[in-house]
């Protein structure tokens, strides 16, 4: 006789006990249901842990190995905008498969798998050929990935309608200027007014013949508002704008297009080292011909050729300074100066602070060989600087000003009106798990009440599981600006490498960070604040429970004595990096 129960112990990865009777025994057996797809912390509690340790446990490792089969493609410019080599875990899902690979290894996890779900067709290819892992083929399932056609095509056209526009603006005369200008590469949100992410202070801070020795190489965030694009773009023509669009013809435009849908089968047939000794080959192949990057790796070519194409130019130019997060654009902008332009001084602006989810942002010797990193990098404080040297103690590192953080510097504190206020990181995988864990809280008590702050670069109509009409008597949405909003706040809630983790603490607040990522476990270890007030949420029945005990209490908020070692004020001295 078989005595079968079945019970489903958690949403996001199923478990499964099956009990049998066998001569008056009962035998339980646990199984599991396992979808890789997802993000890592819905996966089996048990799955999730071990992912979470080997993790870390494998970073270092993991960039080590990255330079090995880095080797052979050190001057070619397209593997270093292609994913795999990008070490950013929100785009590239390299690491995070190599990791799955890893946990597979283990016998004892296999056995108990049921069903496990894969989304990359190269892990299936490496699991037929791998001794090391003993997983029957028939508990696999493929699921079907999204199209990138949809993607390719915005792009396309997107860049085809800033190339058009730009070319019927006059190009900015640069050749009066004999003294030399600095080019600062940064950021521009088009869809109402230009906002500038990167620079938005600085020329506050100059003097007008300061002012005439910088100009600006913007970069457009995507957007669908064409009429706002044409009249911003036509405004800023008329000032000290350089747009790389005008330096770019035609063909050269429509052959980086090909080159991009094209250009990834130069690696076909490629094999690369193993990781751990699993032949990885199939799951960077798979990456490499990815078009989920399509636009960042398109303006990445295009910015190339607008470099080469300034070099032949007689333009006198002093320096040249990108916001450096060390993606695909970043880099092609200093392997293109560094070629083409090779006495000239680069460096990179970081107006972040560290966060070790993103390796990619503290640069790697082979990066620095290779030519894509600047020479020097400029924070804002002395806490990032110990850490942005963690894989090359060589780098050159500067302190400089916190250009749109001076706000924090003022003693004023508001009275907190707004108790608990959730803010955003603008990663989609992170916001949904935020707003996931915020809609249980409030479903559970009905006397909580939260405000969300989406994050400017992701609109709440793109975080799929965001409802406007849903418990919509405990939500507000507000949009004001952050450092208003967190002065008149009491506690943040937020998670993810996102700045206003930091703000919070500077603006007197209490922060709930809640533990959604891996390398939270490196953060909560490295973090210099009291645990008082900077407070690791570990699930939703934990956030929970420190919802309703701050009901009841009130946090009175005092200024953060140590400021001056995350964030910089602007003086004399450190403005000078920027002219």
């Amino acid at each position: 006789m078989e005595l079968c129960l079945v019970k489903i112990t958690q949403k996001s990865g199923k478990l499964y006990t099956k009990s049998k009777q066998f001569l008056g025994k009962i035998i339980v057996r646990e199984y599991l249901i396992w979808d890789t797809t997802l993000d890592p912390v819905n996966y089996p509690t048990e799955v999730k842990d071990k992912f979470f340790k080997l993790s870390v446990s494998n970073r270092h490792k993991f960039v080590k190995w990255l330079g090995l089969i880095s080797k052979q493609f050190n001057k070619n410019f397209d593997w270093w905008i292609k994913l795999p080599s990008s070490r950013d875990p929100y785009k590239s899902h390299l690491y995070k498969n190599i990791i799955i690979l890893v946990l597979l290894k283990d016998k004892k996890l296999t056995n108990k798998l049921k069903k496990i779900y894969f989304e990359n067709n190269g892990i299936l290819e490496i699991l037929k050929k791998e001794k090391k892992i003993n997983l029957n083929l028939k508990k696999i399932i493929i699921k079907k990935p999204k199209s990138n056609f949809l993607l390719i095509f915005s792009s396309i056209i997107f860049s085809f309608l800033v190339f058009f526009i730009v070319k019927l603006q006059k190009k900015i005369n640069l050749k009066k200027n004999f003294s030399g200008i600095t080019l600062l590469d940064t950021y521009l949100d088009t869809k109402i007014d230009v906002k500038d992410f990167v620079f938005s202070n600085l020329m506050k801070n100059l003097k007008p013949k300061q002012k005439n020795e910088i100009i600006f190489v913007p970069n457009f965030l995507f957007n669908k508002n064409i009429f706002s694009l044409y009249r911003n773009i036509k405004t800023l023509s008329l000032k000290n704008y350089l747009f790389k669009e005008h330096y770019i013809t035609l063909n050269e435009f429509l052959g980086s297009i090909k080159y991009n849908l094209f250009g990834h089968t130069q690696f076909k047939g490629k094999n690369f080292k193993n990781f751990d000794k699993l032949n990885i080959s199939p799951l960077l192949l798979k990456e490499l011909a990815s078009k989920t990057n399509f636009y960042s790796e398109l303006q990445s070519r295009l910015k190339l050729k607008f470099i080469l194409n300034l070099s032949t130019s007689n333009i006198k130019i002093k320096k040249v300074i990108c916001r450096f997060e060390n993606q695909s654009v970043d880099r092609a902008w200093n392997y293109g100066f560094k070629k083409y332009f090779p006495f000239l001084e680069t460096l990179g602006y970081q107006d972040f602070l560290y966060y070790p989810h993103l390796s990619n942002q503290s640069p790697t010797k082979y990066e620095s060989r290779a030519k894509i990193i600047p020479e020097k990098i400029i924070v804002t404080g002395k806490t990032v600087k110990k850490n942005r040297v963690e894989f090359n103690k060589n780098q050159k590192i500067v302190i400089g000003p916190s250009l749109n953080k001076q706000n924090i510097f003022s003693n004023s504190r508001c009275k907190s009106s707004h108790k608990f206020v959730l803010a955003l990181c603008g990663i989609k995988p992170l916001d949904e798990l935020m707003i996931s864990w915020i809609y249980f809280v409030l479903k559970t008590n009905k006397k909580l009440k939260v405000i969300i702050k989406p994050h400017p670069i992701l609109p709440l109509n793109k975080i799929e599981n965001f409802r406007y009409e849903y418990l919509s008597d405990q939500i507000i949405i507000n949009n004001m600006d952050i450092a208003r909003l967190l002065k008149l706040t009491e506690v943040l809630i937020t998670s993810g490498p996102t700045s206003v983790m930091y703000e919070s603490i500077m603006y007197g607040c209490k922060l709930f960070y809640l533990f959604l990522d891996p390398y939270d476990l490196i953060l909560k270890k490295k973090i210099k604040i009291s645990k008082k007030i900077f407070i690791f949420i570990n699930d939703k029945t934990d956030l929970l429970k420190n919802l309703n005990n701050h009901l009841k209490e009130k946090h009175v908020k005092k200024n953060f004595k140590a400021v001056e070692d995350y964030y910089t004020k602007i003086n004399k001295k450190n403005i000078k990096l920027f002219y």
